[in-house]
């Protein structure tokens, strides 16, 4: 982890718009504890490949950070972007699912279920609550115990 950290912040140094180096630095803050500078390098990543083929990755990248500061309507509103420009990427879907949950947001929940069953068959919401469920952000802050799911 702090090797990542120390190769992410010596690829700023030669290009301090690098979104891959920028987004790399967010991951590794993020694990330091860092969420602030996590949600900075992360916002910085966003802009910088704005305009890239795959936006949507640096989109969800930064719902995930806004996500780890407790800003849950912004992290929604971020992984929509992500959704938007890739309606079939199983990321956003699962984390708009889940953060609809979270802000009770029942018809959008039901209607990201019915998408994500159509990426994912026999997708359960009760997934959410099993370790081996890609949505390790939700269980390491802990609002995978938030979602009204039995």
């Amino acid at each position: 982890l702090d090797f990542g950290h120390h190769l992410a912040r010596e690829a700023i140094t030669k290009d301090d718009r690098n979104a891959y180096a920028l987004d790399a630095l967010s991951q590794a803050l993020i694990f330091q504890g860092e969420h602030e500078k996590a949600y900075h390098m992360s916002s910085r990543a966003r802009a910088s490949a704005r305009n890239s083929l795959n936006a949507f990755n640096w989109d969800m990248s930064s719902s995930l950070s806004a996500l780890s500061l407790g800003r849950i309507e912004e992290a929604r509103k971020l992984a929509y972007a992500s959704h938007v420009k890739a309606p079939h990427y199983r990321p956003a879907l699962r984390y708009l699912y889940a953060l609809s949950l979270i802000e009770r947001d029942l018809q959008a929940a039901s209607n990201y279920e019915k998408l994500l069953r159509k990426q994912e068959p026999g997708f359960q919401p009760q997934d959410f609550l099993q370790e081996d469920y890609p949505v390790a952000t939700l269980r390491w802050l802990g609002l995978h115990e938030d979602l009204p799911i039995s």
